[in-house]
């Protein structure tokens, strides 16, 4: 019998050869983990929200405004001047930026659905695991119908991420999780002590869905009790087990799942 094959869809600061990837092959899943090249600051990787702002000409045109303010504050004939000269290039540097950040996010967070959307038809995955920003770009595969098979999101970062991108959306994306639940397996995981993605998030996208909702004692945001006791690998196995057919994108079918 073939190992089940996971696609697994790593975290905002993570990279395909961390543990959870390591740990799951070693239970015997044929893990594909294809490498978003994400992170925030890290410019090294192209999809870094660092890299995206670079790329925008309104991230060029604050740096203008603002030297031409330090410019100002130099030669300004006047204290007074001179005040309202800084508090303007502080209120719009500070305003601006804000919208440059946002806007890098939502740039990366497309470049990264792009990538998984791409691994899902070249890899014909069995199941996908979606780890915080991963469950985010998972939740959005889902959303958009690129991915309708069995899922399984830790600790997912879909509010989180809307809120980094400035989006108002929200709301609308949870509604779109929990309708697309009555057709789509999906398990959540979140550990109420996180510290990093509030578990209270998950709570709030389980609500009045058929998502398969745990909460967890697992060692807070990254979750390894669930690699380490085998319950991710359980939950795995059990999503992936033989019934009812459903589809890939590409059209094939796979083992369906428990609701």
């Amino acid at each position: 019998m073939l190992p089940i094959r996971v696609l697994f869809i790593h975290g905002l600061e993570s990279h395909p050869q961390g543990s959870k990837v390591r740990i799951l092959r070693e239970q015997g899943f044929d893990v594909v983990a294809p490498d978003m090249q994400m992170a925030v600051l890290q410019f090294k990787r192209r999809n870094s929200v660092l890299r995206q702002l670079l790329r925008l000409p309104e991230t060029w045109l604050a740096g203008v405004v603002i030297g031409i303010s330090s410019v100002l504050c130099i030669v300004g004939s006047s204290v007074l001047g001179l005040t309202a000269t800084i508090l303007l290039g502080l209120i719009w540097g500070a305003v601006r930026g804000r919208a440059l950040v946002a806007k890098a996010f939502a740039r990366s967070f497309a470049a990264c659905v792009e990538v998984q959307r791409a691994a899902v038809q070249r890899e014909k995955p069995e199941i996908i695991v979606g780890s915080s920003w991963g469950g985010a770009i998972a939740a959005e595969l889902i959303i958009r119908g690129e991915w309708s098979g069995p899922t399984v999101l830790l600790a997912p970062a879909i509010l989180k991420a809307s809120e980094w991108m400035g989006r108002l959306d929200s709301t609308d994306k949870m509604e779109s999780i929990r309708a697309r639940s009555t057709q789509v397996p999906i398990v959540v995981f979140h550990d109420p002590s996180d510290d990093t993605v509030p578990h209270q998030d998950s709570v709030e996208l389980a609500r009045g869905s058929r998502i398969d909702f745990r909460s967890v004692d697992a060692g807070g945001h990254r979750l390894m009790g669930l690699l380490n006791r085998g319950e991710l690998a359980e939950a795995i196995q059990g999503l992936s087990s033989p019934g009812d057919n459903r589809h890939r994108p590409d059209g094939s079918s796979h083992p369906a799942t428990q609701g």
